[in-house]
């Protein structure tokens, strides 16, 4: 079970899912639902039989005003995910069921989520941190470095071992426990081998927590530790907020402004699809204009 709250149906709902960081997203869902519908907490007794369409649409609603569509529509496939649960055991009919998996997800467009960096920022953080001799500047720009460079995601760089690096290239435990290979340019190498040199380690992590001294620990680097390593590159140079996406972001966009085979980037970013691939295009509205002037006539 998953032991996070009392009431036994969510905690029964929530076993299924193996992986945590998935049960608290389920749970925090279901929680706000329940204070919405039955405002009671999701320790005490509920009478999920009640549950409808009309009360999920309802909840929906009054969400909609807070958060962005793609919240919303994950809102409601937990859910639909929480109403097949209570159909299969029997607590709400075969109709309530169907009825709430016939409620469609919400269209809408909205801008683009995050930025890319420009050129310069990049020059910036790279000629600012390599004259630094503190380990844990060495450390943090070789997180950089990889974002930019390979646009691996925070959690990949959280898991990369020593023995996953082989001269120029890198090998990335990606979703799904799917294995890719990533190319590393010099900015990468450079900053790669600094931090190795620096930090003397040889086996293990390759990113581990340090304190104030740059004393390196034996702990991995969490992938919250890999977005304190961005947030205080930003203070420390002073710059227009990014996070440790937009480097990710950076990498596919600058890739593909300079004509890279979108193919290749999609499996560079560990993508299924290249339309996933797609969303992170920062080119904007210079590429279409260029597009425009491609034409003969």
């Amino acid at each position: 079970m998953s032991n996070l709250i009392k009431n036994p149906q969510i905690d029964c709902f929530l076993a299924r899912y193996t992986k945590p960081a998935t049960r608290t997203n389920q749970l925090n869902v279901i929680k706000m639902f329940v204070n919405f519908a039955f405002q009671k907490s999701v320790d005490e007794l509920i009478d999920f039989s009640v549950i409808s369409d009309v009360l999920i649409l309802k909840f929906i609603e009054f969400k909609s005003n807070a958060v962005k569509f793609s919240s919303l529509n994950a809102y409601i496939q937990v859910l639909k995910n929480f109403a097949k649960f209570l159909y299969r055991r029997k607590v709400i009919s075969i109709d309530t069921y169907e009825l709430i998996t016939d409620i469609k997800k919400i269209k809408g467009r909205r801008p683009p989520a995050g930025r890319r960096l420009k050129y310069r920022e990049v020059k910036t953080v790279k000629n600012n941190y390599v004259k630094s001799h503190k380990n844990i500047d060495k450390r943090d720009l070789a997180i950089f470095a990889l974002g930019t460079c390979t646009g691996i995601r925070r959690g990949e760089i959280s898991r990369i071992d020593v023995t996953d690096i082989d001269n120029s290239k890198l090998y990335i435990c990606g979703k799904g426990s799917a294995y890719r290979i990533v190319y590393l340019n010099d900015f990468a190498k450079e900053a790669l081998k600094d931090w190795l040199e620096a930090s003397e380690i040889t086996r293990g992590a390759l990113f581990r927590q340090m304190d104030r001294h740059g004393s390196v620990f034996s702990e991995r680097l969490g992938v919250y530790g890999v977005s304190y390593a961005i947030k205080r590159i930003i203070k420390n140079l002073d710059m227009k907020y990014f996070t440790s996406h937009d480097l990710r972001r950076t990498f596919a966009t600058t890739l593909l402004d300079n004509n890279a085979d979108k193919f290749a980037v999609q499996r560079l970013m560990g993508h299924a699809s290249v339309n996933t691939t797609a969303i992170y295009d920062r080119r904007g509205e210079r590429i279409n204009r260029q597009a425009i002037n491609l034409l003969p006539y």
